[in-house]
């Protein structure tokens, strides 16, 4: 009787010690559960550069509207908070940043696959890269297989305004440009510089100031934006319109940091990508963009508009196209080369029967 007894209790006791421990555990669970994961979002960009800056600041905000419910924010850090710009990409791809927004050129030395796009007059207007290259289209799938190979996902590429030149004196010739010490941004836009003559540098944008001031350079090479938020109007009054040269604004995530994310929360992050992209390249490439800034550079600030006529454009074409291309495809190799050029030829007709604006995921409420 006794020992039935001790049995009875040791039962009772084991019951209990399981249920405990299931408590504990189910309340563990429950707690990692609600616990927020929240992304690091970076971008070299600064507030100075208006709606560029600001479209990635909306994209943050997506996430952190529809995310919060979902298990996910997300936190914007700008130009130079966390990262200098040449460490944001190795920073990305370590995984100390989760995503991160950067201009095409400068990653293309650890990913020149973006090169395809800087190569001069390949896309001839910037409604046709625009849709050209948002998700789905040839050549987003083959820039985002090249960027898998170096740990990261590929969310969006928006495009981007046309990158133009200021310089302190007036390039209405060919032949004037030989000898020019323009300021580049990326390896591609030298190359095709120099099969015309000048004299490609490279430096931060945060000198070009100083060094159009002090005439370390004789020109510049960026958009509109830039020309403003750094106010090189007031050492250079001259934009030379050549309409050769777009590039990508791409997103980027970390993969691993991607991976961690359910399917839902896939979708809130593909989703303000995808408002990126739109916001970025009806604002600043199309809208409000660069068209309105040009006039705003000659009406306010005394830019004077310069524009090559056809035959110098077509000179132009001819000099930079070829040479830069078979370069390029010698640097990222043959075969991708080809496929790059090839989904860019194809991506353009895909614009046609894929033409429109936000194409998002639904989110389940």
């Amino acid at each position: 009787m006794g020992n039935f007894k001790w049995l009875k209790r040791k039962s009772i006791f084991f019951v209990c010690f399981v249920m405990i421990i299931t408590f504990i555990g189910l309340s563990g669970i429950s707690s990692a559960k609600s616990k927020t994961m929240e992304l690091k979002v970076v971008t070299y960009l600064s507030p100075r550069y208006g709606d560029g800056f600001y479209c990635a600041g909306r994209m943050v905000d997506y996430i952190n509207q529809y995310g919060k419910s979902r298990g996910i924010s997300a936190k914007l850090y700008h130009s130079q908070t966390v990262y200098k710009s040449k460490e944001m990409l190795p920073a990305l791809i370590s995984g100390n940043i989760d995503i991160g927004v950067f201009m095409g050129p400068y990653v293309e030395g650890t990913l020149p696959i973006f090169g395809a796009s800087d190569l001069p007059f390949i896309w001839d207007d910037v409604y046709t890269q625009r849709e050209g290259v948002r998700k789905g289209s040839p050549i987003f799938n083959l820039v985002a297989k090249e960027c898998a190979k170096k740990n990261l996902q590929l969310l969006a590429m928006a495009s981007s305004m046309p990158e133009e030149i200021l310089s302190r004196k007036p390039l209405m010739k060919i032949e004037d440009f030989k000898g020019m010490k323009i300021r580049v941004a990326g390896a591609v836009y030298a190359k095709a510089l120099e099969s015309i003559g000048a004299v490609p540098i490279s430096m931060p944008s945060s000198e070009t100031y100083t060094s159009l001031q002090r005439g370390v350079v004789d020109a510049v090479m960026g958009g509109d934006i830039t020309f403003r938020a750094r106010k090189l109007y007031e050492v250079a009054k001259y934009q030379i319109n050549l309409r050769a040269f777009q590039f990508d604004w791409p997103v980027l995530m970390n993969m691993g940091s991607f991976s961690r994310l359910s399917e839902e929360q896939k979708k809130v992050v593909w989703n303000a990508a995808e408002h990126y992209r739109h916001d970025f390249s009806t604002g600043e490439s199309l809208g409000s963009g660069y068209l309105q800034l040009r006039n705003l550079l000659e009406k306010n600030y005394g830019v004077d508009q310069r524009y090559l006529s056809k035959s110098e454009r077509a000179e132009l074409k001819k000099m930079m196209l070829g040479p830069t291309s078979k370069w390029w495809k010698k640097r990222i190799g043959q075969e991708v080369g080809d496929r790059a050029l090839k989904a860019i030829e194809e991506s353009k007709n895909w614009r046609k029967s894929k033409f429109g604006y936000l194409e998002l995921y639904p989110l389940k409420y």
